[in-house]
């Protein structure tokens, strides 16, 4: 399924992963680390998958270039890259092999001497921009980060460039809204559904994971006591319920106001809220929303 959120002009599309370890599966079996189509033979050599017919895939994935790597929320890192394709730049790939560790990863044995993360995302079709974020890491430690791209045959590509970060360090004792911005999602022809991300940090700017954020839908909608959970980069996606009709005879607008936030560590103080509210054209038409409170 394609979601389309709208942040103004720009429009972004949402992102299972082939688990296999010691078992077939489709073919491809994991040794060592590595996913490969076939067992190793006699020599140690992996063979590729496909038949004696001559049509077996024997062409790698590209292999990753822009990984980057960023501190996150206590104790994890975000990572971003472009997503290669199945063959070359071509299709989807079938999973990709992260790494990381506290030591560099400056070549292939210190590759597969790294931790491998766990629930990587599914690749997405080749040029489309992938996130991650590593979890369960020692808060201010750093860490190098490398992958490789699976594809369905067992073909492996080459690592990626290599990416360094500190985790996030230890929350502090407070926390605020840092940034909050009103969208919405196309649910069909000139039908809209309301949607809010709000980012929350705590007093020394990191982000805060595991924050449950609550609000009211105003304007083009009523909709009250929404909510939704930040992430590792601290941000919470909240969407509405109802679709309304967005015309030039309909041009409301979405308002999204904070109404709370709750941690299990940490105290909610909403008069260091950057923005307490945040609202978005219906219909985009040059109509300006009023300023919200």
């Amino acid at each position: 399924m394609l979601a389309l959120f709208s942040f103004g002009s720009a429009k972004l599309g949402t992102m299972m992963r082939l688990a296999v370890i010691g078992a077939v599966a489709f073919g491809i079996v994991r040794f060592g680390g590595s996913v490969w189509a076939n067992p190793p033979d006699g020599n140690g050599n992996h063979q590729h998958g496909g038949g004696d017919d001559g049509d077996a895939d024997i062409i790698a994935p590209d292999a990753v270039t822009n990984l980057s790597a960023s501190s996150a929320a206590m104790g994890t890192i975000r990572l971003g890259w472009t997503a290669v394709g199945d063959d070359g730049c071509t299709g989807s790939a079938t999973a990709y092999d992260i790494r990381y560790s506290t030591n560099p990863i400056l070549n292939d044995a210190d590759f597969e001497a790294a931790t491998q993360a766990v629930g990587e995302p599914r690749p997405q079709s080749c040029g489309a921009l992938e996130q991650f974020c590593l979890a369960g890491l020692t808060a201010g430690a750093t860490y190098d980060v490398a992958m490789k791209v699976i594809d369905d045959a067992g073909n492996v590509s080459g690592s990626s460039n290599v990416a360094t970060a500190a985790a996030g360090s230890a929350f502090g004792e407070a926390m605020h809204v840092d940034s909050l911005v009103a969208s919405w999602t196309i649910e069909g022809p000139r039908k809209r559904k309301a949607l809010a991300i709000v980012r929350i940090h705590d007093e020394f700017g990191t982000p805060v994971e595991g924050a449950t954020v609550t609000g009211d839908f105003s304007g083009c909608t009523t909709e009250n006591n929404f909510s939704g959970v930040t992430d590792c980069t601290g941000r919470a996606f909240i969407p509405g319920n109802r679709k309304v009709s967005c015309t030039s005879n309909n041009n409301c607008c979405f308002v999204f106001t904070v109404t709370n936030v709750e941690h299990d560590l940490l105290m909610y103080l909403p008069e260091a809220n950057a923005i307490n509210c945040s609202s978005i054209q219906c219909y985009v038409s040059g109509f300006e929303c009023p300023a919200c409170e």
